[in-house]
């Protein structure tokens, strides 16, 4: 592929609208998000290419957001798709753990490993930031920071205003929020923002995340991840994932919150082997463990009081936006620094054990 034959990248947004004739899918395509008003932007999987696969996720959220007591009519809904153009989203994926600093090992027949590096090089030469991740950044990010005319908006009118948005991802959708948070970061810095002020304003940005195919620690923004250990779609390269994997039938529903992330996962979700990266379970619980249910249950807690604390103008802490009937953080935190303790044990253990057997 010739730099000339690069196709850029490139994504949208609709808004969940009244059904009208206008609108028969009661959505419409916007350039950005409304100033104002709490806002929930949904982010589907790699396969959300049109505005009917959006949709997709506004019809679940808003079925999850009925079941509670929220007004819908008091909430922004938003969906985003995406144009990949040249761009190979899984490539993307596993520079994005590169970057964070994995060491990744590539696999499989080394014509498909020497495409896969080409591919990299080329996207990173036409588009060092996906433009997806600019434009997602110029309809959701910059509206609350500068106003429609152009105008620096002060540190506590931003703050206010990003109190009020709220954003859900999955699979896929996790590494572009991600990557907008990262790109927010570098743009609020070059606006003249310390770092300290950056990272106090973007917390206030909730994000509720299932099957997150991301790097999790550090996020730009407060960002509760929810997963199964016997997902094997989602892969953090790393030595806690491999663990957690490998050792699924012991992982209780547990919370992690090392290096900034806040992991709810437990061993196994649902019942068919073939569903762990699904986020049916929001909505449907006839095929989830016992477990599964939990993690739902705390996913739908998350969901619903996130966006009653966009409403509210309001940053709830990490239990409180889990809790509610049938769900206990105290526990969850208990499990996994049990799980975690064991995990950082045995592993130390296996690395004595290899450095006898090197030294003998």
């Amino acid at each position: 592929m010739t730099q000339k034959e690069y196709i850029f990248s490139n994504a949208g947004l609709i808004k969940s609208v009244e059904r009208s004739a206008e609108h028969p899918y009661a959505v419409k395509e916007v350039d950005t998000i409304d100033v104002g008003k709490p806002t929930l932007v949904l982010f589907g999987g790699e396969y959300t290419y049109v505005p009917q696969s959006a949709n997709h996720y506004i019809k679940q959220m808003k079925s999850v957001l009925e079941i509670s007591d929220i007004n819908i009519a008091d909430i922004d809904i938003y969906s985003v798709y995406y144009e990949f153009g040249s761009r190979h989203a899984d490539v993307e994926r596993t520079e994005l753990f590169r970057a964070a600093g994995r060491k990744i090992k590539e696999q499989g027949h080394k014509n498909a490993i020497q495409f896969r590096h080409e591919k990299s090089q080329l996207m990173k030469q036409n588009e060092p930031t996906p433009k997806y991740i600019e434009k997602l950044y110029l309809s959701i990010i910059q509206p609350l920071i500068v106003s429609s005319d152009g105008v620096l908006l002060d540190k506590k009118t931003i703050t206010d205003n990003l109190k009020k948005l709220r954003m859900y991802g999955y699979s896929h959708g996790a590494a572009a929020i991600y990557m907008l948070g990262q790109y927010a970061q570098n743009e609020l810095k070059r606006l003249g923002f310390k770092a300290a002020e950056i990272h106090q304003m973007l917390q206030n940005v909730i994000v509720i995340q299932f099957g997150p195919v991301s790097p999790l620690e550090h996020p730009a923004f407060k960002t509760l991840s929810f997963m199964s250990g016997a997902d094997t779609r989602v892969d953090g390269f790393n030595k806690f994932s491999e663990y957690m994997y490998d050792n699924a039938e012991n992982l209780y529903p547990a919370y992690f919150n090392q290096l900034g992330t806040h992991l709810f996962i437990a061993g196994k979700l649902s019942e068919r082997f073939d569903s762990e990266h699904n986020d049916d379970g929001l909505l449907n619980e006839r095929n989830l463990t016992e477990d599964g249910k939990l993690i739902f249950n705390a996913e739908r807690y998350a969901i619903n009081n996130a966006v009653r604390s966009a409403i509210e103008s309001s940053t709830p802490d990490i239990k409180t936006l889990v809790s509610g009937p049938g769900v206990d953080f105290d526990e969850m935190k208990s499990n996994g620094e049990i799980f975690y303790d064991r995990m950082v044990s045995r592993l130390r253990a296996q690395k004595q054990n290899l450095k006898s057997d090197y030294q003998k």
